[in-house]
């Protein structure tokens, strides 16, 4: 019997992150299978969540656009981390949370190890945020305009939820 090419194993099962993680995010991309993990922090909130499950997949022959999210290395401090890359200039690109007030960050392609290509929520697939309307989010996040947009969509859709569950 031979091995499958992929399988799923629970969070209780391998229960890794940092170095860990990332060591092993590499080492399955390195090998162009797709790579799962559970997502945690709210940088990329509204469109990926804390607990939400992340499908990054190699970029072997991809070329990452704006508008797309992007599993990279910070240049810094070396932390996996995933954002959105929101302008391309050469070998640069930016990239910045969909959430984080923070600057955006300068990443080389060097840095980038893998393209987020699938969400779930609870087990249903997020699609919002990963269609044609990415590169809209990402024109909302840019530096030219310093976030406004995406900031008042966000709590726009804030206070729509808030009437919807109440």
């Amino acid at each position: 019997m031979s091995a499958p090419d992929s399988y799923i194993v629970s969070v209780d099962e391998a229960d890794i992150s940092g170095e860990s993680l990332l060591s092993v995010m590499k080492d399955v991309l390195a090998r162009e299978k797709p790579f799962r993990f559970l997502a945690r922090g709210y940088s990329m909130f509204p469109f990926i969540r804390d607990a939400d499950v992340i499908t990054v997949h190699a970029m072997t022959g991809i070329s990452p656009s704006v508008g797309d999210v992007v599993a990279f290395i910070h240049p810094r401090n070396g932390r996996l981390v995933i954002h959105r890359l929101i302008k391309k200039s050469c070998d640069d690109y930016l990239v910045k949370g969909d959430n984080s007030v923070e600057p955006a960050e300068v990443a080389s392609l060097e840095h980038i190890i893998g393209i987020i290509r699938a969400v779930e929520r609870k087990g249903v697939r997020v699609i919002f945020g990963f269609g044609p309307e990415k590169k809209l989010i990402a024109f909302s996040s840019s530096v030219e305009n310093d976030g406004f947009l995406l900031r008042n969509v966000r709590k726009y859709c804030r206070i729509l939820l808030r009437r919807l569950a109440g």
